[in-house]
């Protein structure tokens, strides 16, 4: 946080600070206002101490101690710190005891409740406390009370005085001076109250005050002396009672001994309230008591339940702007005496800002009293002039709660916005009607000549907002503040388009290229940031401003050692757009104004010619030249020579105001002691020959410079020539890298507009058919069409459709592959959209507005969103589930409800020492054990292993349930580190295999046990089934030997194929064409051809299977004790060694327990087409395992799905992924994978509801500070996560979809060293020559070689590296700031040197 150190000099440093934490009895305020006293400077004076000394707080609750019950984070609070410690009011928090703490209403300002704390309490301290017998408030007096209140006008005297009333002590005596017109809106003079001018004289005040008390009774027992210096005692003294008299004074450790000691003094030391030792000293000496918490407790609350209930006020305040910035100029006007809001006189508020119109007609001003005037500039030109009877001031506006710190007009003139300190930004429009009110009722103000109406309240800032400026095209307007945020808001709609935090301290100024290119920001950070941007469209949004407005460069150099005491650091940008002039820098010791050179954003220019600092630099908008421009010289074309300069002004803290001329070494003008304080802001009129300047003052002056005195006006048409070298006028152009650049772009935005326009016939129900159309599920034959996923013509044109991936002929056999789709019937109805008649509710025709792009020039980098419908028979209804089959193996026999459940042992482990023994007589009693060839059984504990203690076996025959039994446990599941549930031993298990039995059918599966053609074997396939038949009594003999067997019968429309026998029971079966396998009890697998012939022996594993998969000639088998293993069929071989699913059941975050702990459940396990495990849980994760790396990763989790923007989204239609009918082994490709996983962890986090916790969380980061880019980075990652995933099972069409869109937002974002990383890894062999067929068929085969980004062969992940390029390349085509990374990669691909671009373009 930032705190604000005052020094014994009254000077304030601003340093950093770590925020306070509180002690068991504190608060932590976020300090809304902090309150100042005439104390905040004495301390640091007297104790020749720099502190932070402020004690007067207002904000909001932000950390509560432990013992603190009244208060929560979030309430509106006022509270008394306790003086002399850590944690003032100086500060962005500050610390307080909760019992000096108080609530105040919604309906009291934080302004009007940080005058409260100190001042209130010191006067009830004195009055209660000090001053023995008079009344409590909530006991009221009945008798005549005289008090006499000295210094009424101070804050604590005024506090006195309604208090005093609240007691019903009268007459009250009270003497002050220019407060007089206040003190007298506080007192009762019904009761006898009076009020004494000291300035009358001392002799005079004495006589007076004598009279009042002869009139209340003859004598005055009670004095309150709220000043305590300057004899005000002795005044008082002289007319107290010296029998009875008791007189309290507010400044401790000044020399009372004058007052005689028959009138007993006491000193009013509110730090008594607070447990502080040194002040209770002070107090002790005073002759009071030490500690008063219990009464602070009381009143502060009575004070909190007087605001609420409206007989209790806080004291008139004086708002210093510049927040800390502020303090120095605050405690030295209460030290000089400068600073009073009751003196009674008409207070000249500080002018902060002013603009002119850019029709120069009109200056408008921002002030300290929350009103932005209008003024005719005509009515200051002419105020010499006698006959002129125009109006002076045009309109007034009062849309702010506080002081206003600047004002602009827009480059266009439409709008006028105005930033103050209540953190608002208010954008005004002109109503073109006449006022219809005249002068506010109550008010001095002149009737209105303009309508300025409130059009938005920009509320994007949580701190003062300290200046404002709009592009020069007016597309967007760019608020800072003392936030350090650099706001962007949109010029048209005003929505906020970015806000960046760039910025370490109070942000203070902004200026504009006026080639619209760049904005400079400067900042106490001692920086001046340079950010480029692109003016955005009218209807561009946040999302498409995602990589607009980057940060260019931050210069340093000039502000190393600028004082931080400025209220503005007001920067400008020459017309000709070469400079910038940045305020508050230093030349050495000596205060200057820095000129920075465009380009190379360094400068050793300086302007040294002030005193103070520079607060504020304003060039020109013109251009001036030395000659007439009918005198200048012509060059070999005819055209004038002519030496163009540029004039700026500059102002600051030292009242001073210079004009430079860029071909002059010294000012051309230095006028000194313009103001009575700092000047704040310059405005020039359009026709740059008169300059605005407004002071802290409250004046407003005007300069205006004869003809010639500045030079020649150069015309506006020359001043754009100087910028069009800049690339002005050129809006949203950006820079072109060349003609190759230019080339690339078109190429690029052709396949652009291609799509669009696709889309929008899409939208508008006039897409040719899709390849597929599902209706329930199921896809029915279509006509051909080669319309391209994600924009992306296929590498073969589909000239048949896909039935479970396999071709089908078309209705007219053959002949469909011959069929020419239209050449491009999106584009002839997109022309009759322009003009399609809609009829509307009542009957009456109109034209069908046409959407266009809403971003301009510029593409949403984000996903867009499509309706999904539960509905599942509606016709073009598109469902959740992908558009083609999921390629992973088929669940023959379902998991239990909520998966698998999974029982865990920690990892941690270590043998027990059991008290007793002696040391390793446990692990010497095992070796020896096992060296007998014994198995020692051993049991894990808390303490570690011990050996297993025997128990009492069951006794006699048990009732055997519905179910036959359990499983036999496997003694391997003692010592399991992971317990998966078995299955139960039915005693008829039967599965149909096919369609019969509504289980989806897999790209490319045939699914039967012969070879027939698939569109011969549908049918057969749905009658086919395999029975196992266990035996369901107990042997007859009683022994378990003499068991039936299990019979497996494979049988087709009810014939049987093959029978066989086993000895033990089963438990799981699968099968497909290929093989037939079951699991049985005791952990053995058998397997069968499919004409019944046995494949292998029988397979023994460790424990019982509980999951039995299989995908073409791959079987997956799970086991109770969480072993995977997989084998293939036809080789007899495994691509693996068996893999535990211990880690990803997270056994590594479980410590050894007692007992077993409860794991995430196993929801699925598959198989896809290239014999990868893929495992899903409850918890919504979803993982795969990489044979090659030998290690689980996962796939999907929570965290994407809360974090990243491109969850469940379809802006590339993943329900679109198919495989390439050319492809000679397409049921090799898996696809939909990814989003099937994700789908799955979306089910699973809103069935348990555990995103909420989550997405509370992410809320909570995009509001802090450090976290602007979460959403960006968790997205970019995101579909890294894809490409990876995608790439390691081998899902070809995935990678490439999750690649194209993983380019996009690089793109968007403009990052560009990944961008340059990712064109070098497609780039590998692409310059080789290609190889024909033999290139063609390598590309077909899949293999492990090509799923990394190095492999060193021409293929990845089974795309050709060039066309995946290729793809990339024209994506990023588009996106000039890569271009000089693009560029080279598309000349070796010859993508510039193409002609033809209808085929292979590629679209974003």
């Amino acid at each position: 946080m930032k705190e604000a150190i005052v020094q014994p000099d009254l000077n304030v440093e601003v340093v950093d600070s770590e925020i306070p934490v509180p002690n068991d009895d504190e608060v932590v305020i976020k300090v809304m206002v902090s309150g100042s006293n005439p104390k905040d400077w004495k301390l640091p004076v007297m104790f020749k101490k720099a502190m932070n000394s402020g004690d007067d707080i207002a904000g909001v609750v932000h950390e509560i101690g432990r013992n603190v019950y009244e208060f929560k984070p979030g309430d509106r609070v006022a509270s008394f710190h306790q003086m002399m410690s850590k944690g003032g009011s100086f500060a962005e928090y500050a610390v307080s005891w909760a019992h000096t703490t108080f609530h105040i209403p919604n309906k009291t300002s934080f302004e009007e409740a940080a005058s409260i704390p100190l001042a209130a309490m010191t006067a009830a301290m004195g009055l209660y406390q000090r001053l023995e017998g008079l009344p409590l408030p909530w006991h009221p007096t009945t008798k005549p009370t005289p008090l006499i209140v000295y210094g009424a006008a101070t804050a604590v005297g005024a506090y006195a005085i309604k208090l005093a009333r609240l007691s019903n002590i009268h007459p009250l005596i009270c003497v002050a001076g220019r407060g007089i017109q206040f003190v007298e809106t506080i007192i009762d003079k019904d009761k006898g109250d009076v009020i004494l001018d000291y300035r009358d004289g001392n002799d005079k005040l004495v006589a007076n005050m004598k009279t009042e008390i002869e009139k209340a009774g003859g004598k005055v027992e009670y004095a309150f002396d709220a000043v305590s210096e300057h004899g005000s005692y002795d005044t008082i003294c002289k007319v107290l009672d010296h029998e009875a008299g008791q007189i309290t004074l507010v400044l401790p450790g000044n020399d009372y001994s004058a007052i005689p000691s028959s009138i007993k003094r006491t000193d009013t030391m509110v730090g008594a309230v607070h447990p502080d030792m040194d002040l209770n000293q002070l107090q002790t000496e005073a002759g009071g008591e030490t500690y008063h918490a219990d009464f602070g407790y009381v009143m502060f609350r009575f004070f909190s339940r007087g605001l609420s209930e409206g007989w209790f006020r806080g004291h008139p305040q004086e708002v210093v702007p510049g927040g800390l910035a502020g303090i120095s100029s605050a405690l030295k006007n209460l030290k000089d005496g400068k600073a009073s809001a009751v003196n009674g006189e008409k207070k000249d508020f500080e002018v902060y800002s002013c603009h002119v119109s850019p029709d120069g007609s009109r200056l408008v001003t921002a002030a300290g009293d929350g009103y932005v005037r209008v003024w005719s500039t005509e009515a200051v030109f002419r105020v010499a002039d006698p006959n002129y009877d125009g109006p002076k001031q045009l309109a007034s506006m009062s849309y702010h709660s506080g002081t206003i710190h600047t004002v602009r007009f827009s480059g266009n003139g439409r709008y006028l916005a105005s930033g103050a300190d209540d953190k608002i930004v208010c954008v005004y429009t002109l109503d073109p009607h006449p006022p219809s009110h005249n002068a506010t009722f109550g008010t001095d103000e002149p009737p209105p000549v303009e309508t300025w109406k409130i059009h938005r309240r920009l509320i994007g800032h949580d701190n003062d907002v300290q200046d404002l400026g709009w592009s020069y095209d007016s597309s967007i307007l760019v608020s800072v503040g003392l936030d350090s945020k650099v706001v962007v808001w949109s010029g048209y709609t005003f929505e906020k388009l970015k806000s960046m935090s760039g910025h370490q301290s109070l942000v203070k100024g902004i200026a504009f290229d006026p080639a619209n290119k760049y904005f400079a920001t400067a900042s106490d950070d001692r920086t001046v940031k340079l950010w480029r941007f692109t003016p955005p469209g009218p209807n561009s949004t946040s999302y498409d401003q995602l990589s607009n407005f980057t940060l260019e460069k931050t210069i340093t150099a000039p502000f190393v050692s600028s004082p931080l005491t400025t209220y503005f650091r007001r920067c400008s940008w020459s017309p000709d757009g070469n400079h910038i002039a940045a305020a508050n820098a230093v030349n050495g010791p000596v205060s200057s104004v820095a000129i920075i050179n465009r380009g190379s954003w360094d400068g050793d220019i300086h302007l040294i010619g002030h005193e103070g600092p520079v607060e504020v630099c304003a060039f020109s908008p013109r251009l001036f030249s030395k000659i007439r421009p009918t005198d200048q010289p012509l060059d070999s074309k005819g055209q004038h020579i002519s030496n163009l300069v540029t004039v700026i002004a500059c102002a600051g803290q030292d009242k001073a105001l210079t004009v430079w001329i860029t071909s002059n070494s010294r000012p051309l003008v230095i006028t000194q002691d313009l103001a009575l304080k700092s000047l704040s802001d310059l405005a020039w009129t359009p026709d740059g020959t008169s300059l605005f300047i407004t002071s802290l003052d409250g004046g407003i002056m005007c300069v205006m410079f004869e003809p010639g005195e500045l030079g020649y006006e150069v015309s506006l048409e020359e001043t754009e020539k100087t910028l069009e070298r800049f690339g002005a006028g050129r809006r949203g152009a950006g820079i072109i890298e060349g003609t190759d650049a230019l080339l690339l772009e078109e190429r690029s935005r052709e396949g652009e507009l291609r799509d669009a326009e696709g889309r929008m016939g899409a939208l508008m129900g006039d897409a040719p058919p899709s390849q597929n159309s599902n209706i329930n599920g199921n896809s029915t034959p279509a006509p051909p069409s080669t319309s391209a996923a994600n924009g992306v013509t296929p590498a073969h044109d589909v000239g048949s459709n896909l039935v479970n991936g396999d071709a089908q002929p078309g209705p007219d056999g053959d002949k469909s592959d011959k069929a020419q789709a239209p050449e491009d019937p999106n584009k002839e109805k997109l022309e009759k959209l322009k003009s399609r008649v809609t009829i509307t509710k009542d009957g009456k025709k109109r034209i069908a507005p046409l959407l266009l792009s809403s971003s301009g020039g510029h593409q949403s980098s984000l996903p867009r969103a499509q309706l999904m419908s539960t509905s599942k028979n509606g016709q073009g209804v598109r469902s959740d589930a992908p558009q083609t089959v999921l390629e992973l193996s088929k669940p023959f026999d379902g998991l239990p409800k909520g998966g698998l459940a999974s029982l865990l042992l920690g990892n941690k482990r270590k043998w027990a020492q059991i008290e007793g023994a002696e040391e390793c007589q446990i692990e010497k009693r095992i070796a020896l054990t096992r060296s007998e060839g014994a198995v020692p059984i051993l049991t894990n504990t808390t303490d570690g292993l011990v050996p297993a203690k025997t128990g009492s076996g069951m006794a006699g025959q048990q009732p055997t349930p519905e179910y036959i039994r359990p499983a036999i446990v496997n003694p391997s599941l003692t010592i399991s580190q992971v317990r998966l549930a078995v299955p139960r031993i039915r005693r008829h298990i039967v599965q149909t295999y096919g369609e019969a039995s509504g289980l989806p059918v897999a790209i490319g599966d045939s699914d039967g046990p012969n070879d027939a053609h698939p569109s011969s074997n549908r049918q057969a396939h749905s009658d086919v089934m395999i029975e196992a038949r266990n035996p369901s009594q107990l042997p007859t003999t009683g022994k378990a030997p003499d068991q039936e067997p299990c019979r497996v019968t494979v049988s087709r429309r009810g014939l049987p194929l093959w029978q066989d026998f086993l000895p033990r029971s089963t438990l799981l079966v699968t099968g497909n064409k290929v093989f037939w396998a079951v699991g049985c009890e005791d952990g053995s697998i058998h397997a069968w051809t499919s004409a019944g012939r046995r494949l292998v022996n029988a397979l023994i594993l460790e424990s019982q299977p509980v999951i039995l998969e299989c995908k073409n000639n791959w079987l997956l088998c799970v086991t109770a004790a969480g072993m995977c293993y997989v084998w293939d069929m036809k080789t007899l071989g495994s691509p693996h060694p068996p893999v535990s699913l211990a880690p990803v059941l997270d056994i590594a975050i479980y410590s050894l327990q007692d007992h077993v702990t409860l794991g995430p459940a196993v929801t699925s396990a598959h198989l896809n087409a290239e014999g990868r495990i893929v495992v899903t849980l409850s918890n919504g994760d979803g993982f795969a395992y990489s044979p090659s790396m030998y290690v689980w990763q996962r796939l999907t989790e929570l965290w994407w799905a809360v974090g990243s923007q491109y969850w469940n989204t379809t802006d590339s239609s993943l329900g679109d992924i198919r495989s390439a009918a050319g492809s000679k082994n397409a049921s090799n490709v898996s696809a939909g994978i990814i989003p099937f996983l994700e789908r799955g962890t979306t089910s699973e986090s809103m069935v348990r509801g555990k995103s909420v916790l989550l997405q509370r969380l992410v809320k909570q980061l995009l509001s802090r500070e450090g976290y602007e880019g979460f959403e960006s980075c968790v997205s970019v990652a995101h579909l890294e996560n894809r490409m990876a995933g995608a790439m390691m099972l081998g899902s070809k069409e995935e990678f490439q979809v999750y690649l194209y869109m993983y380019a996009k937002r690089l793109g968007a974002e403009g990052l560009k060293s990944k961008v340059e990383e990712l064109l070098r890894g497609l780039l590998g062999g692409v310059s080789e020559e290609d190889e024909g067929e033999a290139a063609t068929e390598k590309l077909a085969q899949r293999n492990a070689e090509d799923r990394n980004w190095d492999n060193t062969t021409e293929v990845l992940c089974g795309w050709s590296r060039k066309e995946l390029l290729r793809g990339v390349i024209l994506i990023l085509g588009k996106n000039r700031d890569l271009q000089r990374i693009t560029v080279p990669y598309a000349n070796v691909l010859g993508v510039t040197s193409e002609q033809d671009t209808d085929g292979d373009s590629m679209v974003s």
